[in-house]
């Protein structure tokens, strides 16, 4: 008996397996059509975006980039996988081959290959050069910032800058591609400038915001403090003044205050919580308490307690 069971269920499995199969698109004859960078591009860019048609029932594409060609590979450069039709990369000069193929769950398409040239040059000027990190318009609570920038081969060093209205102020002169220090809380516009003897770049300007001020505590709204309840599901509502909140943290405890019932603390964006299986809950008395955390990571204080009073 227990060998036909466990057949039946090898069988079911083949069956579903093969559903899953059948509900995806065959990609094997499919063809990706490659539009940037075009074949045998030769640039003096040295940041390229890889650009393809998107193909129908693909679901994500693998791209790779190797040098100096695919039958005498040297070094992979970039092997990602991507649910997007393009991805933008910083290369050396000199000579590339790449390929993409479409896939999903069960099929692959064929890869479709293309080359390219990198020129040697040393004018910066027409190069792509962005920011990495921070994210523009990031809030952070971090006391000491790194900052991150693209790596520019022909750039000989960077000038961090950081504005100081009505200009910028360079803050740092390196050859490094990272740069950390210690800001007080505020709003930071901050830019590098790529330089080489004959050439410089400017990237574009970032926004941050340093926050290390804790969201005040919740208000809790209801069941009001001391309330008693038999209802299969019990709503905990509260309120808050601040505007840039990313969540709160609901704390529920048993009667001495200090053991959480399980399942809590439970993480929500809203101003309420529905406790779905009050009835499971013992005939006695809990409290529960929120906190706010912030979207720069600061947690603020807990809010409460209040009693409730499970009854029969």
């Amino acid at each position: 008996m227990t060998r036909l069971l466990t057949v039946a269920f090898l069988f079911s499995l083949g069956v579903l397996w093969g559903c899953d199969v059948l509900l995806e698109t065959d990609l094997s004859e499919e063809s990706v059509i490659l539009l940037a960078p075009g074949e045998e591009l030769e640039t003096e860019r040295l940041t390229l975006t890889f650009w393809w048609e998107p193909v129908a029932g693909a679901t994500e594409y693998q791209l790779q980039v190797v040098s100096p060609a695919w039958d005498q590979i040297e070094l992979l450069h970039l092997d990602s996988l991507t649910t997007g039709n393009q991805i933008s990369y910083t290369l050396d000069p000199g000579q590339y081959a790449w390929a993409v193929r479409a896939l999903n769950s069960a099929y692959s398409s064929p890869w479709s290959e293309g080359t390219f040239t990198i020129d040697t040059t040393s004018d910066l000027s027409i190069q792509v050069f962005e920011l990495q990190t921070p994210d523009n318009g990031a809030r952070l609570n971090s006391e000491t910032v790194t900052f991150t920038w693209d790596d520019l081969s022909i750039a000989e060093q960077y000038e961090f800058q950081l504005l100081s209205n009505p200009s910028f102020d360079t803050l740092l002169t390196t050859n490094q591609l990272a740069y950390s220090f210690p800001l007080e809380d505020g709003d930071y516009t901050w830019r590098v400038v790529a330089l080489n003897s004959s050439s410089e770049n400017r990237s574009t300007s970032r926004n941050f915001t340093l926050d290390f001020t804790a969201p005040v505590a919740p208000t809790l709204v209801s069941p009001a403090d001391s309330a008693q309840s038999n209802e299969s599901a019990i709503t905990l509502i509260w309120s808050s003044t601040d505007t840039d909140l990313a969540a709160y943290e609901v704390f529920l405890y048993e009667p001495d205050g200090s053991t959480l019932v399980d399942g809590f603390p439970v993480t929500t964006e809203e101003e309420n919580y529905v406790i779905t299986n009050a009835d499971a809950l013992a005939d006695t008395t809990y409290s529960w308490t929120v906190l706010a955390t912030d979207i720069a990571g600061n947690v603020g204080p807990t809010a409460g307690p209040r009693v409730i009073e499970r009854i029969p």
